[in-house]
């Protein structure tokens, strides 16, 4: 009898050990997962499989969540909690064909509703949506036959839709006719508007001491710039007639090679190049309707003030930022008078320029997201007022037709009349 119930506490006591370890181990590796961000998804699933026996996947679509995040293309990395939200059976897989733009791979957060990115072309046949970006097709080359009940979405980032008169990527933008449901452009007119930037209002106004954004500021205007013959490189030479000499510095392919070595615009050398400016030539290479770029970004992150050339007009730039935080070339009659505005500007007008940073944010990761954000609630059922997929029968019409300016109307509203005054030689303003 004694010896059983020796035996009895004995096994008792193992249990007890067993179960201890056991408890110890999962609460070592819940503690472990959160640091799990330089790991690879592949990693992250084993650790928590291996962490979670028994734990069953949903499915749904013909695939299972577990597939798709395992799909996943291994130089994305999540950490534990984006791993466990992937799996929820409420998620939406979001299949990113593009080469640039977009969010990384991986939950899309903060977002109010789930979702999932990847781009992994196994995913192609069983995502709920596709972002299809002509001018930038990767890793799938073509289009594929599209599944039942998926989501088609026209996406176009990083170029014009027309450059030197030609039609960007026409033929590919045409295998898409009759296949698109939603469109997410920097076009205004989309169902989903991807703006390269936009500035938030604030809800409460920062308050700080008085700054003199021009003290140090020794340079009228700089120019990076590789495309030399633009009609835009044509306008600023007809500006630099009227500047005095020296005034604009223009580094790149049609200038001076840059100072900086290094392409990091963060970099402590672009930095102190910055600091010298006064103004950015915020110049596109074409005048279609949102098309703005990280040109027009540059000096907001910089301390400079923005000489805009781009969009339809003034009107496209102030759907992105306060209209008094920049100038635009089309808010003067003559080229001349746009001279003469930013040689005799003073301290005092020009610092009225950064007002923005009183009642306005600018969070470059948030105009990333948040257009996609926007196409997850709408998959989720929770995005209304879209518009009618019948006008994308011929996404050659909605994408090239009536969206841009000609060449010839590029510049200023007077440009031809400011040319011929340049030939009457006018005496140059005189830089303070």
């Amino acid at each position: 009898m004694q010896n059983l119930w020796v035996h009895s506490c004995c096994v008792a006591l193992i249990r007890f050990l067993l179960y201890a370890l056991l408890s110890f181990s999962v609460q070592v590796q819940s503690l472990r997962l959160p640091a799990v961000e330089t790991q690879s998804l592949n990693e992250v699933q084993q650790s928590f499989h291996d962490s979670t026996p028994g734990f069953h996947i949903h499915s749904w679509n013909g695939s299972t969540s577990s597939q798709i995040i395992h799909n996943m293309s291994s130089r994305h990395l999540v950490n534990s909690k984006t791993f466990f939200d992937a799996h929820s059976p409420e998620a939406k897989i979001i299949f990113v064909n593009a080469g640039y733009g977009g969010p990384e791979d991986g939950v899309l957060q903060p977002c109010s509703s789930k979702c999932v990115i990847t781009r992994s072309a196994n995913a192609a046949s069983s995502a709920h949506a596709i972002v299809w970006n002509p001018r930038w097709m990767s890793p799938l080359s073509q289009p594929t036959e599209k599944a039942n009940n998926q989501t088609w979405v026209f996406n176009f980032y990083f170029e014009a839709p027309i450059h030197q008169k030609s039609k960007v990527f026409r033929s590919m933008v045409q295998q898409f006719n009759n296949r698109i449901d939603l469109t997410m452009t920097f076009n205004s007119k989309s169902d989903i508007w991807e703006p390269s930037a936009q500035f938030t209002p604030l809800k409460f106004p920062r308050q700080g001491e008085f700054i003199n954004y021009a003290e140090g500021r020794q340079h009228l205007m700089l120019w990076f710039v590789s495309n030399c013959e633009s009609e835009r490189f044509r306008f600023m030479k007809s500006l630099q007639e009227w500047l005095p000499p020296n005034s604009v510095h223009i580094f790149g392919k049609c200038g001076a090679p840059s100072p900086c070595l290094d392409r990091d615009e963060g970099s402590e050398c672009h930095r102190k190049l910055f600091s010298k400016y006064k103004f950015y030539a915020a110049f596109e290479n074409g005048r279609c309707e949102g098309y703005i770029t990280e040109k027009f970004v540059r000096p907001y992150l910089e301390g400079m003030v923005p000489v805009a050339l781009g969009g339809m007009g003034r009107e496209d730039y102030e759907k992105l930022a306060p209209g008094d935080s920049f100038l635009h070339v089309e808010d003067f009659e003559s080229v001349q008078a746009l001279a003469i505005r930013l040689v005799e500007m003073k301290d005092l007008e020009y610092n009225s320029f950064f007002n923005w940073k009183t009642n306005y944010m600018y969070d470059p990761s948030m105009n990333i997201v948040q257009p996609y954000c926007r196409l997850c609630d709408h998959l989720h059922g929770n995005l209304v007022e879209l518009k009618s997929s019948s006008q994308y029968r011929s996404m050659e019409k909605w994408w090239f037709e009536e969206t841009c300016r000609s060449s010839s109307s590029s510049g200023s509203s007077s440009s031809s009349s400011s040319s011929s005054s340049r030939r009457r030689r006018r005496r140059r303003p005189r830089h303070n």
